[in-house]
């Protein structure tokens, strides 16, 4: 996650907008007019930013969530399988990582592939409203809100329906959709469903795209289930900035140590190549 969503909670927006009569009605009229002049200025200069994403006119939708969500349940690996544009995942081999802390908040780490390197973003979830815990609140900075990340439905074993929107004035929104699952394969039947759901709940997918998840053979979480020194040097690069990346140079220098002995090379070079991606 991978994954990072955003959702909105749903008010009675057209009384909100219904004017008085009498003389403070000219006055709030006249408000308002000045309100959309400077709504119709501001969108030009908006449009860019949410260009790569999915933007649609109105407030956002309040879909239904996972009725007695259980965090614990929800931990561990979820992989990408189909999602609404994102500016922030273009990579494959997408997936979220979900880890409890000892303080009780969940950290994020989302993991793809972009331009061949390994990328990663950490980030902390947390349960903002225990009376609603499927919807949670997640930042990947501490200059930036929780943005809303809310679990429609799932299994916990195999699926899983997430929403985020963000909306501007209420005048237009920027939603998110992921469609999860424990495999890097979904079965097509399962997509389709899910799909059915976000369309019930007024959650517009049409145009949702599928994550490559072609490719993703190198179990970068786990030791390899081969000896190191077997495994091609772009598999072997691939491991050794996975693991720089999460701070594992203990296991780049295991790494390094056996495929270079392998290769002829001496221990001492692959001591050095561990080195030189520890700093």
């Amino acid at each position: 996650m991978s994954h990072t969503v955003t959702g909105a909670a749903h008010t009675q927006h057209t009384s909100a907008l219904r004017l008085t009569t009498g003389s403070s009605g000219t006055a709030e009229t006249a408000a308002l007019d000045r309100m959309k002049a400077v709504i119709v200025l501001l969108v030009p200069l908006l449009l860019p930013l949410v260009s790569a994403q999915t933007f649609r006119w109105g407030p956002c939708p309040t879909p239904m969530v996972q009725p007695n969500f259980e965090l614990d349940k929800y931990l561990g690996k979820w992989y990408e399988i189909e999602k609404l544009p994102a500016s922030f995942e273009k990579g494959k081999c997408i997936e979220a990582n979900y880890a409890l802390r000892p303080d009780k908040t969940v950290q994020v780490l989302n993991v793809q592939t972009y331009k061949g390197k390994i990328r990663t973003a950490e980030g902390t979830a947390i349960i903002q409203d225990p009376k609603e815990p499927a919807k949670l609140g997640v930042s990947f900075s501490y200059f930036t809100p929780y943005a809303p990340y809310w679990v429609l439905s799932t299994d916990y074993n195999s699926i899983s329906l997430v929403y985020s929107c963000t909306d501007v004035l209420r005048l237009f929104h920027v939603d998110y959709a992921w469609i999860l699952s424990r495999s890097r394969i979904l079965p097509a039947e399962a997509i389709y469903h899910a799909k059915e759901i976000f369309s019930r709940d007024n959650v517009d997918v049409s145009k949702m795209i599928p994550t490559d998840q072609q490719g993703c053979d190198v179990p970068y979480e786990q030791p390899p289930a081969v000896p190191y020194w077997s495994y091609s040097t772009s598999d072997f690069w691939n491991y050794v900035e996975y693991f720089r990346n999460i701070g594992a140079y203990d296991r780049i220098n295991e790494m390094a140590r056996t495929f270079f002995a392998h290769q002829h090379l001496g221990d001492t070079l692959g001591y050095e190549v561990a080195d030189q991606h520890e700093h």
